[in-house]
């Protein structure tokens, strides 16, 4: 008798079910890691914008304003010296996130968050709030910004 290769149609079942369980519990665990890091990407951008704004106030003695596109910082924002956009993020178009998931009940399109030629705040001491849906861990980041445009940043469980 001649010997033959292969596998058996139960080692064949026995594979795809355990390759069946074990995407039943990743995938699941990539979707939480999929929105927490929106949470941290979108806190970490604002947090880089709002240091840009603030520097080049500073670096060329000029006031800069930053402010929501269309009245949403969850669409995106633009840095303006005066008209002139220095940096945007997102656009009506492309939105950064999901509406609602960045937010100030301070800074608006009306009040933007503007930065004197010294880098001390032109407009309100105020703050941004970052809340992801569905994300896990200490992921919701209060950015808050006093008077003298220094920024701190809590973070809070989700």
């Amino acid at each position: 008798m001649r010997e033959q290769s292969g596998v058996t149609l139960i080692e064949l079942m026995i594979t795809v079910a355990i390759l069946g369980i074990i995407l039943g519990v990743g995938i699941p665990a990539m979707n939480t890691t999929f929105v927490n890091g929106n949470a941290d990407r979108y806190s970490r951008d604002l947090l880089r914008d709002i240091s840009y704004a603030r520097d080049y106030a500073i670096n060329h003695s000029r006031g800069v304003s930053m402010i929501p596109i269309n009245n949403s910082w969850s669409t995106g924002w633009q840095v303006l010296d005066g008209a002139q956009v220095l940096l945007q993020t997102g656009s009506a178009a492309v939105p950064l996130s999901q509406p609602g998931e960045i937010t100030s009940g301070t800074y608006s399109t009306v009040t933007p968050l503007q930065f004197d030629s010294q880098g001390r705040l032109a407009s309100v001491a105020g703050q941004f709030v970052v809340n992801v849906p569905n994300c896990t861990g200490a992921r919701i980041r209060t950015i808050s910004l006093t008077f003298l445009g220094q920024v701190f940043v809590q973070e809070a469980q989700c």
